[in-house]
Protein backbone atom coordinates (compact mmCIF):
# COMPACT_ATOMS: atom_id res chain seq x y z
CA UNK A 1 0.00 0.00 0.00
CA UNK A 2 0.94 3.40 -0.55
CA UNK A 3 0.48 6.30 1.27
CA UNK A 4 1.03 9.91 -1.15
CA UNK A 5 1.34 12.11 1.69
CA UNK A 6 4.85 11.93 2.07
CA UNK A 7 7.10 13.39 4.54
CA UNK A 8 7.81 16.77 2.78
CA UNK A 9 4.82 17.42 1.87
CA UNK A 10 3.15 16.17 5.30
CA UNK A 11 5.47 18.87 6.88
CA UNK A 12 3.91 21.80 5.36
CA UNK A 13 0.17 20.80 6.07
CA UNK A 14 0.65 19.67 9.32
CA UNK A 15 2.22 23.06 10.64
CA UNK A 16 -0.38 25.14 8.81
CA UNK A 17 -3.05 23.36 10.83
CA UNK A 18 -1.96 24.33 13.83
CA UNK A 19 -2.59 27.94 12.84
CA UNK A 20 -5.43 27.48 10.72
CA UNK A 21 -7.11 25.28 13.10
CA UNK A 22 -6.38 27.14 16.25
CA UNK A 23 -9.44 28.40 18.59
CA UNK A 24 -7.97 32.18 18.51
CA UNK A 25 -8.45 34.38 15.31
CA UNK A 26 -5.92 36.31 14.32
CA UNK A 27 -4.70 39.45 12.20
CA UNK A 28 -0.83 37.92 11.77
CA UNK A 29 -0.15 40.79 13.92
CA UNK A 30 3.13 39.49 15.52
CA UNK A 31 3.35 42.16 18.16
CA UNK A 32 0.06 41.98 19.19
CA UNK A 33 -0.46 38.09 18.85
CA UNK A 34 2.93 38.15 21.09
CA UNK A 35 1.49 40.38 23.53
CA UNK A 36 -1.31 38.24 23.83
CA UNK A 37 0.56 34.95 23.88
CA UNK A 38 3.08 36.72 27.00
CA UNK A 39 -0.70 37.42 28.60
CA UNK A 40 -1.77 33.99 28.74
CA UNK A 41 -4.08 33.39 25.70
CA UNK A 42 -3.40 29.73 24.44
CA UNK A 43 -4.67 30.64 21.47
CA UNK A 44 -2.24 33.39 20.89
CA UNK A 45 0.81 31.17 22.04
CA UNK A 46 -0.10 28.42 19.45
CA UNK A 47 -0.06 31.22 16.99
CA UNK A 48 2.49 32.32 17.57
CA UNK A 49 4.61 28.56 17.88
CA UNK A 50 3.35 28.27 13.87
CA UNK A 51 4.46 31.76 13.37
CA UNK A 52 8.11 30.70 14.07
CA UNK A 53 7.62 27.62 12.79
CA UNK A 54 6.62 28.98 9.50
CA UNK A 55 9.14 32.29 9.52
CA UNK A 56 5.96 34.16 8.95
CA UNK A 57 6.38 38.07 9.90
CA UNK A 58 9.54 36.58 12.01
CA UNK A 59 12.38 34.64 11.04
CA UNK A 60 12.11 31.21 11.73
CA UNK A 61 12.96 29.39 15.09
CA UNK A 62 12.38 26.30 16.38
CA UNK A 63 13.56 26.82 19.40
CA UNK A 64 10.91 29.35 20.50
CA UNK A 65 8.42 27.83 18.34
CA UNK A 66 8.91 24.83 21.01
CA UNK A 67 8.73 27.18 23.91
CA UNK A 68 5.52 28.76 22.86
CA UNK A 69 3.89 25.30 21.84
CA UNK A 70 4.97 23.86 25.71
CA UNK A 71 3.48 27.11 27.07
CA UNK A 72 0.15 26.88 25.30
CA UNK A 73 0.05 22.76 26.32
CA UNK A 74 0.65 23.44 29.88
CA UNK A 75 -3.04 24.85 29.19
CA UNK A 76 -4.20 21.75 28.27
CA UNK A 77 -4.03 23.00 24.67
CA UNK A 78 -4.45 19.55 22.01
CA UNK A 79 -3.13 22.01 19.34
CA UNK A 80 -0.05 22.65 21.09
CA UNK A 81 0.46 18.95 21.67
CA UNK A 82 -0.14 17.78 18.04
CA UNK A 83 2.48 20.78 17.46
CA UNK A 84 5.25 18.96 19.77
CA UNK A 85 4.36 15.41 18.60
CA UNK A 86 5.29 17.26 14.80
CA UNK A 87 8.46 19.01 16.28
CA UNK A 88 10.05 15.15 17.99
CA UNK A 89 8.41 13.35 14.95
CA UNK A 90 10.57 15.49 12.32
CA UNK A 91 13.01 16.49 14.84
CA UNK A 92 12.54 20.42 14.46
CA UNK A 93 14.30 22.00 17.12
CA UNK A 94 14.85 18.84 19.05
CA UNK A 95 16.65 15.63 17.93
CA UNK A 96 14.02 12.86 16.15
CA UNK A 97 12.42 11.57 18.35
CA UNK A 98 9.13 8.69 17.38
CA UNK A 99 8.40 7.34 20.62
CA UNK A 100 8.14 11.32 22.08
CA UNK A 101 6.28 12.08 18.93
CA UNK A 102 3.42 9.18 19.94
CA UNK A 103 3.12 10.60 23.28
CA UNK A 104 2.55 13.60 22.18
CA UNK A 105 -0.22 12.51 19.52
CA UNK A 106 -1.80 10.68 21.93
CA UNK A 107 -2.46 13.53 24.29
CA UNK A 108 -3.99 15.44 21.45
CA UNK A 109 -5.47 12.19 19.80
CA UNK A 110 -7.48 11.68 23.74
CA UNK A 111 -8.61 14.90 23.42
CA UNK A 112 -10.30 14.85 20.07
CA UNK A 113 -7.41 16.32 17.82
CA UNK A 114 -8.30 14.55 14.62
CA UNK A 115 -4.70 15.54 13.12
CA UNK A 116 -2.96 13.68 15.45
CA UNK A 117 -4.99 10.67 15.56
CA UNK A 118 -4.56 10.69 12.00
CA UNK A 119 -0.78 11.08 12.96
CA UNK A 120 -1.02 8.23 15.51
CA UNK A 121 -2.45 5.76 13.52
CA UNK A 122 0.20 6.23 10.39
CA UNK A 123 3.02 6.20 13.08
CA UNK A 124 1.40 2.58 14.30
CA UNK A 125 0.95 1.52 10.80
CA UNK A 126 4.74 2.49 9.84
CA UNK A 127 6.17 0.93 13.36
CA UNK A 128 7.52 3.74 14.21
CA UNK A 129 7.94 4.80 18.03
CA UNK A 130 6.23 1.27 18.60
CA UNK A 131 5.55 -2.23 17.27
CA UNK A 132 3.89 -2.29 13.89
CA UNK A 133 -0.04 -2.48 14.98
CA UNK A 134 -2.63 -2.22 12.24
CA UNK A 135 -5.30 -2.78 14.34
CA UNK A 136 -4.26 0.25 16.32
CA UNK A 137 -3.67 2.06 13.12
CA UNK A 138 -7.01 1.35 12.29
CA UNK A 139 -8.77 2.36 14.90
CA UNK A 140 -7.12 5.81 15.51
CA UNK A 141 -8.05 6.24 11.41
CA UNK A 142 -11.96 5.44 12.42
CA UNK A 143 -11.67 8.16 14.84
CA UNK A 144 -10.39 10.95 12.87
CA UNK A 145 -12.02 9.68 9.78
CA UNK A 146 -15.51 10.04 12.06
CA UNK A 147 -14.36 13.77 12.49
CA UNK A 148 -14.53 14.15 8.58
CA UNK A 149 -10.60 13.80 8.25
CA UNK A 150 -10.11 13.01 4.57
CA UNK A 151 -6.88 11.71 5.02
CA UNK A 152 -8.20 8.64 7.49
CA UNK A 153 -11.19 7.63 5.20
CA UNK A 154 -8.36 7.36 2.34
CA UNK A 155 -6.23 5.32 4.39
CA UNK A 156 -9.40 3.32 5.91
CA UNK A 157 -9.95 2.51 2.16
CA UNK A 158 -6.74 1.28 1.17
CA UNK A 159 -7.03 -1.38 4.14
CA UNK A 160 -10.05 -2.92 3.47
CA UNK A 161 -9.57 -2.29 -0.25
CA UNK A 162 -6.44 -4.70 -0.28
CA UNK A 163 -7.02 -6.29 3.20
CA UNK A 164 -4.24 -4.82 5.99
CA UNK A 165 -5.35 -5.81 8.86
CA UNK A 166 -8.58 -6.41 8.04
CA UNK A 167 -10.56 -8.70 5.61
CA UNK A 168 -10.40 -7.43 2.41
CA UNK A 169 -13.70 -5.84 1.36
CA UNK A 170 -14.34 -3.60 -1.36
CA UNK A 171 -17.54 -2.55 -0.61
CA UNK A 172 -16.20 -0.91 2.88
CA UNK A 173 -12.85 0.11 0.94
CA UNK A 174 -15.53 2.38 -1.63
CA UNK A 175 -17.63 3.34 1.66
CA UNK A 176 -14.57 5.37 2.47
CA UNK A 177 -13.35 6.18 -0.73
CA UNK A 178 -16.52 8.24 -1.06
CA UNK A 179 -16.26 9.58 2.60
CA UNK A 180 -12.96 11.46 1.43
CA UNK A 181 -14.00 11.81 -2.07
CA UNK A 182 -16.61 13.90 -1.06
CA UNK A 183 -14.23 15.66 1.39
CA UNK A 184 -12.27 16.52 -1.84
CA UNK A 185 -9.02 14.09 -1.28
CA UNK A 186 -8.13 13.90 -5.15
CA UNK A 187 -6.75 9.95 -4.40
CA UNK A 188 -9.45 8.83 -3.10
CA UNK A 189 -11.56 10.24 -6.23
CA UNK A 190 -9.30 9.14 -8.15
CA UNK A 191 -9.47 5.16 -7.00
CA UNK A 192 -13.22 5.68 -6.68
CA UNK A 193 -13.66 6.60 -10.59
CA UNK A 194 -11.67 3.66 -11.21
CA UNK A 195 -13.95 1.53 -9.25
CA UNK A 196 -16.61 2.69 -11.48
CA UNK A 197 -15.00 1.52 -14.54
CA UNK A 198 -14.23 -1.52 -13.53
CA UNK A 199 -17.33 -2.48 -11.59
CA UNK A 200 -15.27 -3.22 -8.58
CA UNK A 201 -18.26 -3.13 -5.18
CA UNK A 202 -20.10 -1.09 -7.51
CA UNK A 203 -22.11 -1.25 -10.59
CA UNK A 204 -19.91 -0.08 -13.67
CA UNK A 205 -20.79 3.83 -14.53
CA UNK A 206 -18.85 5.64 -16.96
CA UNK A 207 -20.39 8.57 -16.21
CA UNK A 208 -20.02 8.78 -12.21
CA UNK A 209 -15.89 7.57 -13.34
CA UNK A 210 -15.89 10.26 -15.38
CA UNK A 211 -17.31 12.82 -12.83
CA UNK A 212 -14.79 11.47 -9.65
CA UNK A 213 -11.87 11.02 -12.31
CA UNK A 214 -12.01 14.81 -13.47
CA UNK A 215 -12.27 16.28 -10.08
CA UNK A 216 -8.77 14.58 -8.81
CA UNK A 217 -7.50 15.09 -12.08
CA UNK A 218 -8.11 19.16 -12.00
CA UNK A 219 -6.69 18.79 -8.30
CA UNK A 220 -3.09 17.43 -10.38
CA UNK A 221 -4.08 13.76 -9.11
CA UNK A 222 -1.42 12.07 -12.10
CA UNK A 223 -3.43 8.88 -11.43
CA UNK A 224 -6.46 10.27 -12.12
CA UNK A 225 -5.26 12.13 -15.50
CA UNK A 226 -3.47 8.64 -16.77
CA UNK A 227 -6.57 6.86 -16.28
CA UNK A 228 -8.48 9.46 -18.20
CA UNK A 229 -6.07 8.68 -21.27
CA UNK A 230 -7.04 5.30 -20.97
CA UNK A 231 -10.62 5.48 -21.41
CA UNK A 232 -10.42 7.87 -24.17
CA UNK A 233 -7.43 5.81 -25.80
CA UNK A 234 -10.01 2.43 -25.38
CA UNK A 235 -13.09 4.21 -25.98
CA UNK A 236 -14.42 3.76 -22.40
CA UNK A 237 -17.74 5.86 -21.22
CA UNK A 238 -16.40 8.39 -23.78
CA UNK A 239 -15.65 8.68 -27.76
CA UNK A 240 -12.52 6.98 -28.41
CA UNK A 241 -10.24 9.97 -29.06
CA UNK A 242 -6.28 9.10 -29.19
CA UNK A 243 -5.81 12.91 -29.40
CA UNK A 244 -7.54 13.47 -25.98
CA UNK A 245 -5.94 10.64 -24.81
CA UNK A 246 -2.22 11.63 -25.63
CA UNK A 247 -3.32 15.62 -23.79
CA UNK A 248 -4.26 13.52 -20.32
CA UNK A 249 -1.22 11.21 -21.22
CA UNK A 250 0.55 14.06 -21.32
CA UNK A 251 -0.48 15.90 -18.29
CA UNK A 252 0.08 12.89 -16.39
CA UNK A 253 3.73 12.22 -17.82
CA UNK A 254 4.45 16.18 -17.07
CA UNK A 255 3.49 14.88 -13.35
CA UNK A 256 6.16 12.54 -13.24
CA UNK A 257 3.86 9.36 -13.44
CA UNK A 258 6.20 6.64 -15.06
CA UNK A 259 3.24 5.00 -17.25
CA UNK A 260 1.79 7.63 -18.37
CA UNK A 261 5.69 8.69 -19.43
CA UNK A 262 5.47 5.20 -21.22
CA UNK A 263 2.39 5.56 -22.81
CA UNK A 264 2.94 8.64 -24.09
CA UNK A 265 6.43 7.15 -25.38
CA UNK A 266 4.54 4.77 -27.21
CA UNK A 267 2.20 6.96 -28.81
CA UNK A 268 4.72 9.19 -30.36
CA UNK A 269 7.01 5.95 -31.45
CA UNK A 270 3.50 5.44 -33.22
CA UNK A 271 2.08 8.72 -33.88
CA UNK A 272 -0.96 7.95 -32.42
CA UNK A 273 -2.96 11.14 -31.41
CA UNK A 274 0.45 12.70 -31.54
CA UNK A 275 2.32 13.77 -34.60
CA UNK A 276 5.21 10.67 -34.99
CA UNK A 277 8.32 11.72 -33.07
CA UNK A 278 11.09 9.43 -32.52
CA UNK A 279 13.10 11.78 -30.44
CA UNK A 280 10.14 13.15 -28.41
CA UNK A 281 9.24 9.19 -28.41
CA UNK A 282 13.04 8.11 -26.65
CA UNK A 283 12.71 11.42 -24.52
CA UNK A 284 9.78 9.97 -22.38
CA UNK A 285 10.44 6.07 -22.36
CA UNK A 286 13.87 7.49 -21.34
CA UNK A 287 12.24 9.67 -18.26
CA UNK A 288 9.70 6.49 -17.75
CA UNK A 289 13.01 3.80 -17.59
CA UNK A 290 14.70 6.28 -14.89
CA UNK A 291 11.79 6.00 -12.87
CA UNK A 292 11.59 2.27 -13.17
CA UNK A 293 8.89 1.61 -15.36
CA UNK A 294 9.42 -2.31 -16.51
CA UNK A 295 6.66 -2.01 -19.55
CA UNK A 296 9.44 1.39 -20.63
CA UNK A 297 12.38 -0.70 -19.87
CA UNK A 298 11.28 -3.32 -22.50
CA UNK A 299 10.12 -1.33 -25.17
CA UNK A 300 13.48 0.51 -25.11
CA UNK A 301 15.19 -2.31 -25.08
CA UNK A 302 13.35 -4.06 -28.45
CA UNK A 303 14.60 -0.22 -29.93
CA UNK A 304 18.26 -1.07 -28.81
CA UNK A 305 17.74 -4.70 -30.34
CA UNK A 306 16.00 -3.35 -33.86
CA UNK A 307 17.94 -0.58 -34.43
CA UNK A 308 14.78 1.51 -34.45
CA UNK A 309 15.13 5.32 -33.87
CA UNK A 310 18.38 4.28 -31.86
CA UNK A 311 21.96 2.82 -32.67
CA UNK A 312 21.52 -1.10 -32.66
CA UNK A 313 23.59 -1.86 -28.79
CA UNK A 314 22.91 -5.38 -27.86
CA UNK A 315 24.45 -4.89 -24.87
CA UNK A 316 22.22 -1.59 -23.75
CA UNK A 317 19.31 -4.31 -25.01
CA UNK A 318 19.89 -7.05 -22.60
CA UNK A 319 20.85 -4.13 -20.23
CA UNK A 320 17.28 -3.09 -20.60
CA UNK A 321 15.62 -6.09 -20.67
CA UNK A 322 17.33 -7.29 -17.44
CA UNK A 323 16.39 -4.90 -15.66
CA UNK A 324 12.62 -5.27 -17.07
CA UNK A 325 12.94 -9.20 -16.39
CA UNK A 326 13.91 -8.44 -12.75
CA UNK A 327 10.99 -6.66 -12.19
CA UNK A 328 8.73 -10.26 -13.27
CA UNK A 329 7.97 -8.67 -16.58
CA UNK A 330 7.33 -11.65 -18.82
CA UNK A 331 8.31 -10.64 -22.47
CA UNK A 332 11.53 -9.31 -21.13
CA UNK A 333 12.21 -12.91 -19.42
CA UNK A 334 11.82 -14.54 -23.20
CA UNK A 335 13.45 -12.06 -25.10
CA UNK A 336 16.30 -12.70 -22.74
CA UNK A 337 16.33 -16.51 -23.17
CA UNK A 338 15.43 -15.82 -26.65
CA UNK A 339 18.61 -13.62 -27.06
CA UNK A 340 20.71 -16.65 -25.14
CA UNK A 341 19.65 -19.57 -27.09
CA UNK A 342 20.05 -17.98 -29.88
CA UNK A 343 23.73 -16.21 -29.30
CA UNK A 344 22.20 -12.88 -30.73
CA UNK A 345 25.07 -10.36 -29.19
CA UNK A 346 25.51 -12.77 -26.46
CA UNK A 347 27.54 -15.94 -26.67
CA UNK A 348 25.14 -18.76 -26.67
CA UNK A 349 24.39 -20.71 -23.76
CA UNK A 350 21.18 -22.88 -23.32
CA UNK A 351 21.53 -22.78 -19.90
CA UNK A 352 20.89 -18.81 -18.93
CA UNK A 353 18.04 -19.17 -21.63
CA UNK A 354 16.66 -22.20 -19.95
CA UNK A 355 16.70 -20.13 -16.86
CA UNK A 356 14.90 -16.95 -18.76
CA UNK A 357 12.40 -19.26 -20.52
CA UNK A 358 11.27 -20.71 -17.21
CA UNK A 359 10.88 -17.70 -15.41
CA UNK A 360 8.54 -16.64 -18.16
CA UNK A 361 6.64 -19.86 -18.81
CA UNK A 362 6.03 -19.85 -15.24
CA UNK A 363 3.82 -16.90 -15.90
CA UNK A 364 1.89 -18.42 -18.68
CA UNK A 365 4.29 -17.58 -22.25
CA UNK A 366 3.55 -19.70 -24.42
CA UNK A 367 6.73 -19.49 -26.61
CA UNK A 368 8.56 -19.59 -23.74
CA UNK A 369 7.23 -23.12 -22.88
CA UNK A 370 7.66 -24.11 -26.85
CA UNK A 371 10.72 -22.74 -26.59
CA UNK A 372 11.68 -25.10 -23.56
CA UNK A 373 9.92 -27.96 -25.13
CA UNK A 374 12.45 -27.66 -28.04
CA UNK A 375 15.04 -27.71 -25.74
CA UNK A 376 14.22 -31.32 -23.85
CA UNK A 377 13.80 -32.36 -27.02
CA UNK A 378 16.77 -31.71 -28.03
CA UNK A 379 18.61 -31.85 -24.85
CA UNK A 380 19.93 -28.33 -25.64
CA UNK A 381 20.97 -26.97 -22.06
CA UNK A 382 19.42 -29.57 -20.28
CA UNK A 383 18.59 -33.75 -20.13
CA UNK A 384 17.35 -34.93 -23.30
CA UNK A 385 13.87 -35.61 -22.25
CA UNK A 386 11.11 -36.41 -25.02
CA UNK A 387 8.38 -36.41 -21.82
CA UNK A 388 8.90 -33.38 -20.26
CA UNK A 389 9.48 -31.72 -23.41
CA UNK A 390 5.73 -32.92 -24.32
CA UNK A 391 4.53 -31.44 -21.60
CA UNK A 392 5.73 -27.81 -22.15
CA UNK A 393 4.31 -28.30 -25.40
CA UNK A 394 1.35 -29.32 -24.27
CA UNK A 395 1.15 -26.68 -21.54
CA UNK A 396 2.00 -24.37 -24.60
CA UNK A 397 -0.32 -25.54 -26.66
CA UNK A 398 -3.07 -24.82 -24.44
CA UNK A 399 -2.41 -21.43 -24.26
CA UNK A 400 -2.91 -20.99 -28.34
CA UNK A 401 0.48 -21.59 -29.56
CA UNK A 402 0.14 -22.88 -33.14
CA UNK A 403 3.61 -24.26 -33.09
CA UNK A 404 3.34 -26.30 -29.98
CA UNK A 405 0.10 -27.21 -31.11
CA UNK A 406 1.55 -28.96 -34.37
CA UNK A 407 4.87 -30.34 -32.63
CA UNK A 408 2.28 -31.82 -30.15
CA UNK A 409 0.52 -33.53 -32.52
CA UNK A 410 3.32 -34.91 -34.39
CA UNK A 411 4.70 -36.10 -31.22
CA UNK A 412 1.57 -37.68 -30.38
CA UNK A 413 1.46 -39.67 -33.61
CA UNK A 414 5.16 -40.53 -33.66
CA UNK A 415 4.87 -41.87 -29.98
CA UNK A 416 7.40 -39.76 -28.54
CA UNK A 417 7.20 -39.09 -24.90
CA UNK A 418 4.63 -42.18 -24.21
CA UNK A 419 2.26 -44.04 -26.28
CA UNK A 420 1.25 -43.70 -29.70
CA UNK A 421 -2.13 -41.56 -30.13
CA UNK A 422 -3.83 -41.21 -33.58
CA UNK A 423 -6.89 -39.38 -32.24
CA UNK A 424 -5.02 -37.31 -29.92
CA UNK A 425 -2.87 -36.00 -32.68
CA UNK A 426 -5.35 -35.45 -34.51
CA UNK A 427 -7.41 -33.28 -31.84
CA UNK A 428 -4.09 -31.24 -31.70
CA UNK A 429 -3.60 -31.15 -35.48
CA UNK A 430 -7.28 -29.73 -35.85
CA UNK A 431 -6.30 -27.20 -33.90
CA UNK A 432 -3.23 -25.91 -35.63
CA UNK A 433 -4.90 -26.37 -38.88
CA UNK A 434 -7.99 -23.82 -37.98
CA UNK A 435 -5.18 -20.63 -37.31
CA UNK A 436 -3.85 -21.42 -40.72
CA UNK A 437 -1.02 -23.95 -40.11
CA UNK A 438 -0.52 -25.48 -43.51
CA UNK A 439 2.24 -27.84 -42.06
CA UNK A 440 -0.40 -29.16 -39.50
CA UNK A 441 -3.28 -30.02 -42.30
CA UNK A 442 -0.14 -32.16 -43.99
CA UNK A 443 0.71 -33.37 -40.73
CA UNK A 444 -3.91 -34.45 -40.09
CA UNK A 445 -3.81 -35.94 -43.74
CA UNK A 446 -1.04 -38.19 -43.29
CA UNK A 447 -2.59 -40.10 -40.07
CA UNK A 448 -6.54 -39.87 -41.30
CA UNK A 449 -5.97 -43.40 -42.79
CA UNK A 450 -4.99 -44.34 -38.60
CA UNK A 451 -8.50 -43.13 -37.49
CA UNK A 452 -11.92 -44.31 -38.29
CA UNK A 453 -14.50 -42.21 -39.42
CA UNK A 454 -15.99 -41.80 -36.30
CA UNK A 455 -12.50 -40.83 -34.40
CA UNK A 456 -12.02 -38.24 -36.98
CA UNK A 457 -15.29 -36.82 -36.36
CA UNK A 458 -14.64 -37.22 -32.31
CA UNK A 459 -11.78 -35.50 -32.36
CA UNK A 460 -12.66 -32.54 -34.54
CA UNK A 461 -15.52 -32.02 -32.15
CA UNK A 462 -13.13 -31.73 -29.21
CA UNK A 463 -11.03 -29.71 -31.60
CA UNK A 464 -13.86 -27.20 -32.25
CA UNK A 465 -14.84 -27.54 -28.34
CA UNK A 466 -11.31 -26.60 -27.43
CA UNK A 467 -11.17 -23.84 -30.17
CA UNK A 468 -14.43 -22.02 -29.07
CA UNK A 469 -13.67 -22.26 -25.32
CA UNK A 470 -10.22 -20.43 -26.29
CA UNK A 471 -12.19 -17.46 -28.09
CA UNK A 472 -14.05 -16.97 -25.09
CA UNK A 473 -11.31 -16.48 -22.52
Amino acid sequence: MHFRYLKITMQAWLFSLVCLHSSFVFAHDFEATLALARGGDVGAQVELAGMYVHGREVQKDYAKALKWFRLAEEQGNAEAQFGLGVMYEYGYGVSQNFVRAIEWYRLAAISGNSYAQYNLGLLYYQGQGALKDLKAAREWWLKAAEQGNSRAQYDLGLLFDYGRGVREDKVEAAKWYRRAADNGHPDAQARLGWMYVDGRAMQKDYAKALKWLHLAADQGNADAQLRLGIMYYKGKGVPQSSVEAAKWHRRAADNGHPEAQFLLGSMYHRGKGVQQSFTEALKWLRLAVAQGNANAQFVLGLNYLSGDGVPTDYSEAMNLFRLSADQGYVDAQYYLGLLYDAGDGVPKDHFKAVGWYLLAANQGHDQALFNLGSLFSKGDGVPQSEAVAKILLSLAAKWGNEKAQNNLGTMYARGEGGRQDFMRAYVWLSIAASGGDDVAVQNMNKIEQHLSLQERNEAKQEASEFLAKMKNQ
